[in-house]
Parts: structure tokens; C-alpha cells; sequence
């Protein structure tokens, strides 16, 4: 009875002691395929599974992930996944965050149940990517007038990302130079990382131009950021002499016209011009004047108007003209003219225009020899069909009476005409203005070689064609005539058989009568 009580005792407990290991759960199992997905230089991804055994209540506190960096960080930190539930076979992933560019890293994971964890996976690597390095610092700029010199430093320690191995250094200029330029500094400090600063000048530059100019420092990750920058290069006296546009020369006067030095050689902006003149021949003294611009744009485009007065006739001079600008002044253009000689004081006289086909008109005209006023050099002959001139020069040396022809016009058109004359000095005044009408198109009868041949080709078989009937029908009438005497002889001979048989028949009879 005693030992019944006491194996049913013996079972009871037994029973309850399964039930209360059957209420604590067990250890998780170690996640698997436990791998780095991708990394950049401040992050790593990672990716992991629960196994297909795993029970679903054994990991309840999530997971934890160990990494240790080297040889920048040497630290361990722990990191929980908090995940209330998880299926077997579920898929998971985390990216952790700051950490060092360039560094490598050991990491490990843990499954975390209520109050056991799981085995750590084993170790696995995973290295952050190299970084470009931040912008240069500026250390000093300063610009001449055809050179701009930058000084740099590299970037701060923490933000160089490795040796810094060169510099390189793009420039562009704003107003003449629109072509960028690329160059390359390799770096005399060695070491990581870098300190020494670094200098280059920029050569072969516009005077009076704004640049922008890029420098980024390298590594062996690549360029870096730019450190953008904008320099102005200092001006300078033109380096360009003014140009010539066209010289009045009268008896005691000279009308200078000019244009400024080309944009690029101005190189600050024109306030004025220096010009100088000197008698060849009665009057040796030199004279200087200046003339002082409206035109306040840079660069300058406006032609101007130079008047030297109080000359002596029949006398050579030479000019000299200087563009002058805050810098100073700039190379001379020289010129030489003489009074003696000017521009024609008259305009061509009895200007004709006649339409010689629809695209082309002939224009004649005379001259007065003494409004000449020099040798002459040709005519400008100005024409237009609406508003306004073209014109074309007529080179001519030799005295008397002109014609030109102006050539591809527009057909059926009314063109305007007049006429300068030219010399050596310049342009006289314009005659009167001449019109005409070319001539419209007229559209000529195109003789067509099938209009001709087809009806002498039609003629010809025709008579062909007739021939040929001509000789059918002969040969038909031969032969028909040959039937004709045929059926004749063929009558005849019958008749005469005919006859022949009547003949011998009365014959018989006259017999047989005899004989009766």
C-alpha cells in the first residue's frame, strides 16, 4: 500500500518537473548566413537568417551585433535588434552607421532569447570604402597681369582620407578666354597626413580678365571637392596699337577716324588717346594733343574722330595715336598723309542704269578730273532691290568714261543705283541715284526631239506599211490574172471538146443514115 503511494508520489512529481522545464524556454540556435552586403565609407550592411528549426518564442530580446574596428577603432559595441516574434527562415538586416572611412571591421551576431542567447556566428570582415578628400584650404591668391598665383593648404587632418598624392587645378576666363584649362600639381609632402602647403601659378593669362579657377586635392580614392575661387587679373597699358579707319586729308587739315586696339589688347578700360604730329618737310616741330572718350564700356568698340587743324599745304606729316588707359599708354599706331590731297569734293555725273537680262544690270557714269583731289583709286557702286545698300568696289586708275556690271540680281526687280568716286584718301560725295527693272524671266519654247521625230517616224511607216499593201495587192492581181487565163484555157478546151463530141456524134449519125 505504502510503496503504491509512493511510486504515484514518484510519478507526480516526475510529471510536474516535465511540465515546468516544458514552461522555460531553451537557448536560441545561431543565426545563419550571417554576411556583409554592401559598404561605403561610413556604413556597412549586413544580412542574416533564423534557422529552420528555430522555435518561435526562443529569441524575444532580438539580436546582437559585435564589431570591432582596426586600426582606427578598437572598440566593442553591442547593438540590439529588438524583434518581438520571428518565423523560422525570416530574413533580416541592419546597417550600421559613423563608422571610420578606410577601416576594416570583425563582426559577430548573437540570437537573444528571455534568458539564454544564442552561440556568436562566426567572425566576418567588412571594410568601409576610401573617401575623396574635402576641399583644399586657401592659404593666399594674388594676380598680375598675365599671371595669377594660388597657395593652398591641404584639407584638415581628418578630412584628407589618405595621402594626398597631387592637385589639380582647372581655370576658365570670363570675358576672353572661354576654354578650360587643366593642369596638375604633384604634392612635395609625403606623409599622411599632409601639411606642407602648396603653390602654382597660373601663366599666359588675359590681362584685365576674371578667372575661375577649381583646385581639388587627390588621393588614391580620386579627386576631391573643389575649393572654387575668382581672380581678377591686373591691367595693364594696351598692348595693342588703335586701327586706322579711314584718314580726310584737306589743305590744311587732317580728319583722323579710328577704331580702339582689339578688345583683348585694351586691357582696361580706353579713357582717352595721345596722338602726335610732325611736318616732314616745312614744318619739323612735334605736336601733341589728346583726345579724351565718351565711350565708358569695356572693351571699347567706338570709332573716334581725331581733327588736326593749322596744318601747312602741300606738306607731309606723320601721325602717332596711343590708346591710353589707367595703366598708361599703349603702342602707337603711325601714319603718314599729306595735305597736298584729299578726298574727292565731287560726286560722278550722268549715272545711267540699264537692265541688260533678268538677272543683270549695266551702270555708266562719268567724272569731273579736277574735283579729284588725288589719284584715283576705283569707284563704290551701291545698289539695292528694298531698303538697305550693298556696294561693291570698282578698282579703276586710268581717266574717262565707266560702266560696271552688277550681276546676280533678282529677276523682275527695280534696283536703286549711285556711284562715289574713290581716291587714295577716301570716299567723295554720292551721285544722284539711277533705277531699273531687270528683266523677268521669259520661259523659251523647249523644241521637243519626239515633237519632230514621232511624225516623220509615223510618215515613214506609213509608207512602209503602204508599200507593203502595194505589193500584196500586185502580187494578188498576178495571181489573180493567172486564174483568169487559166479559167479561159480551161473554157476553151472545154468548148472544144464539146465541140469535138458534136462534131464526131453528127458524123455518126450522117453514117448510120448512109448506110440506111
Amino acid at each position: 500500500m505504502i510503496s503504491n503511494k509512493v511510486t504515484l508520489l514518484i510519478a507526480l512529481l516526475f510529471s510536474l518537473a516535465l511540465s515546468a522545464r516544458a514552461l522555460v524556454p531553451g537557448a536560441p540556435q545561431t543565426p545563419i548566413d550571417f554576411s556583409v552586403t554592401t559598404t561605403t565609407e561610413t556604413t556597412i550592411e549586413l544580412f542574416w537568417r533564423i534557422p529552420t528549426v528555430q522555435p518561435n518564442l526562443e529569441i524575444e530580446e532580438g539580436f546582437e551585433i559585435v564589431y570591432k574596428g582596426y586600426p582606427l577603432e578598437r572598440t566593442t559595441t553591442t547593438i540590439t535588434y529588438n524583434v518581438p516574434c520571428v518565423v523560422p527562415l525570416e530574413e533580416f538586416s541592419y546597417t550600421i552607421t559613423g563608422l571610420e572611412e578606410m577601416n576594416t571591421y570583425s563582426l559577430t551576431l548573437k540570437a537573444l532569447g528571455a534568458t539564454r542567447q544564442s552561440p556568436a556566428t562566426s567572425a566576418i570582415t567588412g571594410v568601409t570604402l576610401k573617401a575623396v578628400p574635402y576641399a583644399p584650404e586657401l592659404a593666399m591668391i594674388s594676380s598680375e597681369s598675365t599671371t595669377i598665383t594660388v597657395v593652398v593648404n591641404p584639407p584638415n587632418d581628418t578630412l584628407q582620407n589618405g595621402l594626398i598624392t597631387s592637385y589639380e587645378v582647372k581655370y576658365t576666363g570670363q570675358r576672353f578666354d572661354t576654354t578650360t584649362y587643366t593642369e596638375s600639381i604633384t604634392v612635395t609632402d609625403t606623409t599622411y597626413p599632409a601639411t606642407a602647403n602648396e603653390s602654382y601659378e597660373i601663366r599666359g593669362l588675359e590681362e584685365y580678365d576674371t578667372y575661375t579657377i577649381e583646385i581639388r586635392a587627390e588621393n588614391n580614392a580620386g579627386l576631391g571637392y573643389p575649393l572654387i575661387l575668382t581672380m581678377t587679373t591686373q591691367p595693364s597699358a594696351p598692348t595693342g596699337a588703335p586701327i586706322l579707319y579711314k584718314v580726310i586729308s584737306g589743305s590744311n587739315s587732317l580728319d583722323v577716324y579710328i577704331l580702339p586696339p582689339e578688345g583683348a589688347m585694351q586691357n582696361s578700360l580706353i579713357t582717352g588717346y595721345k596722338f602726335s604730329y610732325t611736318g616732314l618737310v616745312l614744318d619739323t616741330l612735334t605736336r601733341t594733343k589728346y583726345l579724351w572718350v565718351a565711350d565708358q564700356t569695356y572693351p571699347a568698340t567706338h570709332f573716334e574722330f581725331l581733327q588736326i587743324t593749322g596744318l601747312k599745304e602741300f606738306n607731309n606729316y606723320e601721325i602717332e595715336i596711343s590708346a591710353i588707359n589707367s595703366e598708361g599708354t599703349g603702342i602707337a599706331l603711325v601714319i603718314e598723309y599729306s595735305t597736298t590731297e584729299a578726298s574727292p569734293t565731287g560726286a560722278p555725273l550722268n549715272v545711267a542704269v540699264t537692265a541688260d537680262d533678268p538677272s543683270s544690270v549695266t551702270v555708266t557714269w562719268e567724272i569731273d578730273i579736277t574735283s579729284l583731289n588725288s589719284n584715283l583709286t576705283g569707284f563704290n557702286l551701291y545698289y539695292t532691290s528694298e531698303c538697305e545698300y550693298e556696294f561693291v568696289f570698282y578698282p579703276v586708275t586710268t581717266l574717262g568714261s565707266y560702266s560696271y556690271i552688277l550681276s546676280n540680281l533678282t529677276v523682275d526687280q527695280e534696283y536703286k543705283v549711285y556711284v562715289t568716286v574713290v581716291n587714295i584718301i577716301g570716299e567723295g560725295p554720292r551721285s544722284q541715284t539711277e533705277s531699273a527693272v531687270t528683266f523677268p524671266l521669259v520661259v523659251e519654247p523647249v523644241v521637243c526631239v519626239l515633237c519632230i521625230v514621232t511624225p516623220i517616224f509615223v510618215v515613214v511607216v506609213l509608207i512602209i506599211v503602204g508599200l507593203i499593201a502595194l505589193g500584196i495587192f500586185l502580187v494578188f492581181c498576178c495571181f489573180w490574172e493567172d486564174d483568169r487565163k487559166k479559167d479561159r484555157r480551161l473554157r476553151r478546151r472545154n468548148d472544144e471538146t464539146v465541140r469535138m463530141k458534136l462534131t464526131k456524134e453528127t458524123d455518126v449519125k450522117a453514117t448510120d443514115q448512109s448506110t440506111l
